[in-house]
């Protein structure tokens, strides 16, 4: 009738880090011209199965004349779960040279450490937007006088 005790029994299961996570560079802009504001997002997921922190974007390739603003994180991008995205923000104002050259061509990656190893850098990605241009000419004719004399020359400027 006295109870029976086995021995004690441990089982240990690991788990195999896989950081991973991608980078998507967008903006809603379909066109632009001297005056606007172009915003762009950098939406980054976290694809793997570990807490990636210290999320960071850098600007690769940038074809505008001017200066991309900072880039500007939210405070979830210090430490993002797996499954979980984060989105970062840049404005722009074009330039006359931009729109002389027909486009703004922007080319980003991200950075992430994970818990154990080295900090990770994503794919690029790469967001485009077309100039919106709009040709057009004014012509603005004059005269030297502005009575009808038969005979007399007008001069037209």
């Amino acid at each position: 009738d006295e109870p029976v005790e086995s021995e004690p029994s441990d089982a240990t299961v690991t788990a195999e880090p896989e950081p991973s996570f991608e980078l998507v560079k967008a903006t809603e802009a379909e066109s632009f011209r001297v005056g606007d504001t172009i915003t762009y997002t950098f939406e980054v997921r976290n694809t793997g199965n570990v807490t990636l922190r210290g999320i960071a974007i850098d600007e690769l390739d940038f074809s505008g004349d001017g200066e991309l603003s900072a880039i500007n994180c939210p405070p979830e991008a210090a430490a993002l779960p797996p499954g979980e995205t984060v989105v970062c923000t840049a404005d722009y104002a074009p330039t006359q040279g931009d729109v002389e050259r027909g486009r703004i061509d922007n080319t980003a990656a991200a950075r992430a450490t994970p818990p154990q190893g080295d900090e990770l850098e994503s794919d690029p990605s790469e967001a485009s937007v077309p100039a919106e241009r709009i040709p057009g000419i004014a012509v603005v004719k004059s005269a030297d006088r502005s009575e009808l004399v038969a005979g007399e020359t007008i001069t037209y400027t």
